[in-house]
């Protein structure tokens, strides 16, 4: 395994390949740190994630923290670690994603009361 992760060396770390998910899961098998090298997309994989850090992991470092992974009740799980930190982005993210469909069901709500309002007072 050691010869498999010291020939990442001679691959460029912004090479195309680095885009192509076969090759990354292939990789993330062998060597879980080789996500740092993930297109950002490919960092956000529930598969390709859970390959990395099952193989190594403090790979968890280089997982797409902005990615919906961290919406899916089913990644959080696997993710936690002793201090807590993966789930805690999962947490972040989900308050996130509720502050904005909060915000935006709040916004329509005023915008429907606003016109409301302007149509009893003509």
């Amino acid at each position: 395994m050691k010869q498999n992760s010291d020939a990442l060396q001679y691959i460029s770390k912004t090479a195309d390949i680095w885009h192509d998910k076969e090759f990354v899961l292939s990789t993330v098998k062998l060597c879980g740190n080789a996500l740092q090298y993930a297109s950002e997309d490919l960092k956000g994989y529930t598969d390709v994630v859970l390959a990395a850090v099952g193989q190594n992991r403090s790979a968890f470092e280089y997982v797409n923290k902005n990615a919906n992974i961290w919406l899916e009740k089913d990644f959080g799980l696997p993710m936690v670690e002793p201090g807590g930190t993966s789930l805690q982005h999962a947490v972040d993210n989900l308050e996130r994603e509720l502050s904005k469909d909060l915000s935006r069901d709040l916004s329509r709500k005023l915008s429907e009361l606003s016109r409301e309002l302007s149509t009893t007072r003509v």
